[in-house]
């Protein structure tokens, strides 16, 4: 991947070996072929890429080890979004079972 400093990065690389730039990347829905996130065109297939910014899309293109570590970090980010609120309001800020089911159902819907 060609970044700012103009460097051609190996394909595969999360960060320029020059200066230091993300190269950010994500993978075609349709055929799977590793883009940039500056393409409007995937290279493998040639399908548009623009429409990937809906959440649920982007998920689905990930490989499923990758998407269970996203669901992890959204869940223990509810928990701690859920313990500052209760904090700020005086209560003790623990989560209970209850609250991990109301979390782990307001997952399910998004």
């Amino acid at each position: 991947m060609v970044t700012n400093c103009h460097h051609k990065n190996p394909l595969g690389f999360a960060f320029c070996v020059t200066c230091g730039e993300s190269i950010t990347t994500s993978r075609c829905p349709r055929c799977g072929f590793a883009c940039d996130q500056r393409f409007i065109f995937c290279g493998g297939c040639g399908r548009e890429l623009q429409a990937l910014n809906s959440g649920a899309e982007i998920m689905s293109a990930m490989p499923a080890p990758m998407q269970t570590r996203v669901r992890r970090y959204d869940l223990a980010a509810l928990m701690v979004e859920y313990e500052l609120e209760a904090a700020s309001k005086g209560s003790n800020g623990k989560v209970n079972q209850d609250d991990i089911r109301a979390m782990l159902e307001m997952m399910q819907k998004k």
